[in-house]
């Protein structure tokens, strides 16, 4: 065998090799991508859900009397006013 097509050999074995290296890295980068947007959309999908959708009742403490209360749209219960639309994040 000569020197030429050892030469030759050895380049396709190295190149080979750093084609297989770069399709690892970069299927290694999609699979990272991949997970951490999952997680990511994940979490602000629960987040919006429990902040936005979810009820958070609240009593309001200066409305004192049950007439007053249902006119305004929210129920009296244990002779208090609920208001179950309250944002938490107000």
């Amino acid at each position: 065998m000569s020197n030429f097509q050892r030469l030759k050999k050895r380049k396709f074995y190295f190149s080979s090799f750093f084609k297989t290296r770069k399709n690892l890295m970069i299927a290694g980068l999609a699979t990272i991508f991949s997970t951490t947007s999952f997680y990511t959309f994940s979490f602000l999908l629960s987040y919006l859900n429990s902040n936005f959708i979810s009820e958070h009742p609240t009593s309001i403490p200066w409305i004192k009397n049950q007439l007053r209360c249902e006119t305004s749209g929210r129920d009296w219960e244990n002779n208090q006013c609920w208001d179950y639309e309250h944002n938490s994040s107000f």
